[in-house]
């Protein structure tokens, strides 16, 4: 029986499997080289607010604000401030994700409704 992988011949196969395997390696380090050039450039969050919901409580009534991250960049600890009327409520998400989204609450006193609302980011901090 001859064996061809001693006398420095390498099967067909052999070649294959390397060529893939290089093929597979370039395409992640072009992919992370990307996603590193990405990050540079959108240096700063950017979250919209908009309500998604307000619902009657037993003191009041919550007022259910999603924070959308469109940037890839990542927000901590985000402020959120509310207006209705004379009344003002705040809202802090400890992370915001790039492209991602939160949810949470905010309790008011009076119907919301009925003065409309104002959603303001106060702000951010990078993690």
């Amino acid at each position: 029986m001859a064996r061809t992988g001693l006398r420095g011949h390498n099967p067909a196969l052999e070649w294959i499997a390397a060529g893939a395997g290089f093929l597979v390696l370039a395409f992640f380090l072009v992919l992370l080289g990307r996603e590193a050039m990405d990050s540079r450039r959108e240096a700063a969050p950017a979250i919209a607010l908009r309500v998604v919901a307000i619902e009657p409580a037993a003191a009041g009534f919550i007022l259910t604000v999603e924070a959308h991250n469109a940037s890839q960049a990542t927000a901590a600890a985000v402020a959120i401030e509310a207006r209705s009327g004379d009344e003002s409520a705040e809202l802090m998400f400890d992370y915001v994700p790039g492209r991602g989204k939160r949810r949470g609450g905010l309790m008011f006193a009076a119907d919301p409704r009925a003065a409309g609302v104002e959603l303001k980011v106060l702000g951010f901090q990078s993690p």
